[in-house]
């Protein structure tokens, strides 16, 4: 018999049957074709409603230690339109869950996280309360960008009140290779705003305490910077975000 021939006889045997009978019957037999059917064409659907839906990112950020019960939509939105993003089919990203201070417990498992979007170059810049900077500026190795190299002159002397400086002679003991012997327990950082008392000053960040983006983000007072990503792939939107915080 050919599966044709099958065919009609099996449907012949339902064509007499009430409808109840016809369900049970193909439930019966044909459940899992159903099933298999069903899950397909639901993978199908889930496709066609990520594509409709998918963004991409233009601007990703980390900010640690920020505050849920800030309003930052009217921000945002100003944001968005000085970066001319197209908010049917691009979005500014700001990860808001990272908390981190000297004393926290996950502190290790926050600095992991972010240096895992580091390695995978999906980050652009990093903001966060002097803490927590200095945690990432010192513990995680080259997170942040030298300014020197993405910003001008006339860019650099204009922020200079507002530099952040790391040593990078501090650094280098912090990487040292493993087996090589460098003690660091006794390291005292130095005023991150003082580089005349480092080794090797680099500028890594930029004081942004008194702007609008803080306000929108954070609700604790002090100090907060802002550093760019050393492999972030779109350092001209870091730049374009840098002069909107100060235009």
């Amino acid at each position: 018999m050919t599966i044709l021939e099958y065919a009609k006889k099996e449907l012949g045997k339902l064509k007499d049957q009430p409808p109840k009978k016809r369900l049970e019957y193909i439930w019966e037999y044909y459940k899992i074709h159903l099933i298999v059917v069903f899950l397909v064409l639901l993978l199908l659907a889930q496709g066609i409603v990520s594509l409709c839906t998918h963004k991409d990112t233009v601007f990703s950020g980390v900010l640690i230690n920020s505050s849920l019960d800030t309003d930052s939509k009217p921000f945002m939105a100003e944001l968005a339109d000085h970066m001319d993003v197209n908010e049917k089919k691009e979005q500014i990203s700001f990860s808001t869950n990272i908390f981190m201070t000297n004393e926290s417990a996950d502190k290790a498992v926050a600095l992991q996280s972010i240096m895992a979007s580091v390695t995978i170059k999906e980050l652009d810049m990093v903001t966060g309360p002097e803490e927590a900077f200095q945690i990432c500026a010192y513990n995680a190795s080259n997170m942040f960008a030298d300014l020197r190299d993405h910003l001008n002159a006339d860019t650099l002397e204009k922020l200079s009140d507002r530099l952040y400086y790391i040593d990078g002679a501090i650094l280098e003991k912090l990487n040292a290779p493993v087996g090589t012997q460098v003690d660091t327990s006794q390291l005292i950082y130095p005023d991150p705003k003082k580089p005349d008392t480092m080794e090797k000053p680099i500028p890594v960040g930029i004081d942004v305490s008194d702007t609008e983006f803080v306000s929108a983000y954070f609700s604790q007072s002090g100090a907060y910077y802002l550093g760019m990503i050393t492999n972030t792939t779109r350092p001209e939107t870091v730049l374009k975000f840098i002069d909107y915080l100060f235009s």
